[in-house]
């Protein structure tokens, strides 16, 4: 088993597991208007990534018409722009007001055919909330196709070498195409590049760009584990649970309620406790247990530092100290210099792919260590509200349990201090599931 570790110090992040970038489809020659009435939910679109049945949903760029980028990316450079002209294609106004408007372009002037421009650059300034997005790069709405490149690719300048590319060559005719990428991993520092191999005429040029968020896995099931919980320590074999009502409602999962957790932060080391419960109180044949560390310290003037927590991802946080009813966030799994603290969720079917796993940690210092890895492999950080170390979810979507149905959580590295508050696991439907894709 292949062991990578992600490490989250001093307001840095660095990942082992660079970006990929997959060519995911093309829609050729404005297809059933797909293209044209990219921001019309009632026109399907056969490359939405998030369902809503819109281009566009996490950010758009729409030549010398509107930029409206997604809050992780940033532009960077952009080719000289033309202004919209009645000669150009016609779409969707992207201000979704109503209404239509004629199409702005970027121009490389006259190129060698068969030259590499860069058209497009921007870079990822936070983690995208699901750690994966979908880049769609229309073009050939101009007044002639030698225009039109014959290739569009997407490339990854800073932060690794990814590239993925769309031969356009034979299709090129002053009707709208779209490339659509699909972008895995990305995490701030990376940067990319839209670019256009110019065509036979001599040209590299692009209308729009916009940006989809990719959802994550279908969930059948939520359960949460305050690894914090001051109360007495549990014996075992059983869990208890408690729900952490605050001033307004926790609730992860919309039903209503607020939000079961599993009490999971004063077990007994190395027993295996039985009675998991999910988000909504409702008794499983999940296992949980806690290895790899001597004792707990909990410390009761403890605050998340940096920004205020403010039950974000409906992870409970009162704003004061862990005495009060309703802390997980300053209520913390705190082994200073005993570290790594593990933590087992077992009774899971056995290698099973599409679970989702959410570590939420406040350091209270950048020295910290927050190494984690899940089931061997660290595949996050995906997410860290507003790039904050202090205030922090690791975000690990799609991971397999193992063969014994296990999926083992590794906070921390041999010797160091290690804090950590919450677990959220998502567990994926049953194989044989019939699901609904959007």
């Amino acid at each position: 088993m292949r062991v990578v570790s992600v490490l989250m110090m001093l307001g840095f992040c660095s990942s082992l597991n660079a970006a990929t970038i997959t060519h995911v489809g093309t829609v050729t020659n404005d297809s059933n208007s797909e293209i044209s009435q990219w921001r019309t939910a009632g026109t399907a679109k056969s490359l939405d990534a998030d369902g809503d049945n819109i281009y566009g949903t996490a950010g758009k760029l729409v030549i010398q018409v509107l930029g409206d980028v997604p809050t992780y990316v940033q532009h960077v450079s952009l080719d000289p722009q033309l202004d919209p002209n009645a000669a150009y294609a016609v779409v969707d106004h992207p201000n979704d007001l109503g209404g239509d408007t004629f199409l702005g372009t970027t121009t490389s002037g006259a190129q060698t055919p068969g030259s590499v421009h860069d058209m497009f650059v921007f870079n990822v300034t936070n983690f995208p909330p699901t750690g994966r997005f979908r880049v769609g790069v229309a073009t050939d709405g101009l007044d002639g196709a030698q225009f039109a490149p014959s290739e569009i690719r997407l490339t990854q300048l800073v932060g690794g070498a990814a590239t993925a590319s769309a031969s356009l060559a034979t299709i090129t005719n002053k009707t709208l195409d779209m490339v659509f990428f699909d972008v895995v991993d990305a995490i701030p520092g990376d940067q990319f590049t839209v670019q256009g191999v110019a065509g036979a005429g001599g040209y590299a040029t692009h209308q729009f760009v916009t940006w989809d968020d990719i959802p994550l896995p279908e969930t059948d099931r939520i359960f949460n584990f305050n690894l914090g919980d001051k109360s007495t320590a549990l014996a075992g074999p059983t869990l208890a649970t408690a729900t952490y009502a605050l001033a307004a409602t926790v609730d992860f999962n919309d039903d209503g309620a607020d939000d079961v957790w599993n009490r999971a932060g004063h077990t007994t080391q190395g027993t295996e406790y039985t009675d998991v419960k999910d988000i909504t109180g409702t008794a499983t044949a999940l296992t949980f247990k806690q290895t790899g560390v001597g004792g707990q310290n909990d410390d009761d003037a403890f605050t998340p530092t940096g920004a205020e927590w403010n039950n974000a991802f409906d992870v409970p946080y009162s704003g004061t100290d862990d005495t009060v009813a309703g802390n997980i966030m300053n209520s913390i799994f705190f082994v200073a210099g005993a570290g790594p603290i593990t933590f087992t969720i077992g009774g899971l079917a056995p290698d099973r792919s599409g679970h989702v796993v959410e570590v939420f940690t406040a350091l209270g210092s950048p020295a910290l260590d927050h190494t984690i890895t899940v089931n061997g492999t660290a595949i996050g950080p995906r997410d860290s509200e507003d790039l904050d170390p202090n205030n922090s979810r690791f975000l690990f979507w799609d991971v397999t349990s193992d063969g014994s149905g296990d999926i083992v959580i590794q906070v921390g590295s041999a010797g160091t201090a290690v804090v950590v508050q919450a677990i959220r696991l998502r567990t994926p439907p049953p194989q044989g599931t019939i699901i609904t894709i959007q």
